[in-house]
């Protein structure tokens, strides 16, 4: 059992887990309860449902008469070079990478604090920000995982769990709420290269989009690009070769914004097109892969997804401010 001081941190090792999302502050609709068990409300100006709440009876109970204390499990994917990636298993997309197990454990406290400050940003409600933390490990996968391009990641212990019409939406807004943090971050360098709702408008300048922190480091140009490319490749993952969208044969040859745009729009149309065999079922796709026996599902795909922006948002956030530093320091004496 380790321990921290605030948050308070627990971590053992039972493999019991629940599934919870946290409602909003103000639905506009009265809440229904959806096909999966959760909660599910209707948004009457998009006519769309979306996945609001699952019961919290087992994920919370009282620490103190003023307290609370939020279960989270944890899977860990951990390399043989000692690298070790948790994910949170109620966050999608909230996930630690350390160079060691005990580090990304330890960091997973301020990490899960973080994940609900970024979804009260995005308008979402989250436990109190001084709430408990007790982790329970839901297991472990050795000798492989995400860490270098085209390594193999693990089935987490809840993705082979078929993905709920309304899970799905829910899945999405978060997706959503990643690519506004994305286009937030280069709106706010170059604030004429964006419209005001986010659109694409002319494109990034050059200079911004191949300057590197380091000769051999990645340019923001390779990293966008390499985030659009993912998104083709997770639903990939899921579907035929001859049922993914047309747009993607040449989508090499759109301007970098509007290549982001189109991989979204049509990513999120073809997933909002998945089948329920499709939202349910375990794959070995053999294409593009170095890795066949890798086995994905629909809640794999749409939690790397997820997962894989988030990571290389932080990544342009760093380097933005690596080439603002080497600006400032060139800026001439007034």
């Amino acid at each position: 059992m380790l321990k921290s001081g605030n948050p308070a941190l627990r971590i053992s090792g039972s493999s019991d887990r629940h599934s919870f999302i946290l409602p909003p502050f103000a639905p506009p609709k009265p809440l229904t309860e959806g096909p999966s068990g959760c909660l599910i409300q209707l948004y009457p100006n998009i006519g769309r449902t979306r996945v609001l709440w699952r019961p919290l009876d087992r994920h919370i109970r009282k620490t103190r008469a003023d307290s609370l204390e939020m279960k989270y499990s944890v899977f860990l994917e951990i390399n043989p070079d000692g690298r070790t990636l948790a994910h949170v298993l109620e966050l999608a997309g909230c996930i630690s990478r350390a160079d060691s197990r005990q580090e990304a454990l330890q960091r997973l406290p301020g990490l899960i604090h973080e994940y609900h400050a970024w979804l009260r940003g995005h308008g979402e409600a989250t436990p109190a920000e001084d709430v408990a933390i007790d982790l329970q490990i839901a297991g472990e996968s050795s000798g492989y995982g995400p860490f270098d391009p085209g390594n193999a990641a693990a089935l987490l212990p809840d993705d082979p769990q078929p993905v709920a019409r309304d899970e799905l939406e829910y899945y999405l807004a978060l997706a959503a709420y990643g690519r506004a943090d994305l286009l937030g971050l280069l709106c706010r360098e170059t604030p004429a290269a964006l419209g005001t709702d986010g659109s694409p408008l002319p494109e990034l300048p050059d200079d911004l989009l191949d300057w590197q922190p380091a000769p051999h480091s990645f340019s923001l140009r390779r990293v966008l690009r390499h985030i659009g490319n993912a998104e083709e490749w997770y639903v990939s993952r899921l579907v035929s070769p001859e049922t993914l969208p047309a747009e993607w044969e040449h989508d090499e040859d759109l301007p970098l914004l509007q290549f982001l745009a189109m991989e979204r729009r049509t990513a999120v149309d073809r997933l909002r097109r998945l089948t329920d065999d499709e939202l349910s079922r375990v794959v070995y796709p053999s294409q593009w892969t170095d890795h066949p026996e890798e086995p994905w599902t629909a809640r794999k795909a749409l939690r790397r997804l997820i997962e894989h922006e988030r990571e290389h948002t932080a990544q342009v956030r760093e380097i933005l401010a690596a080439r603002r530093g080497m600006l400032d320091h060139h800026k001439p004496d007034p």
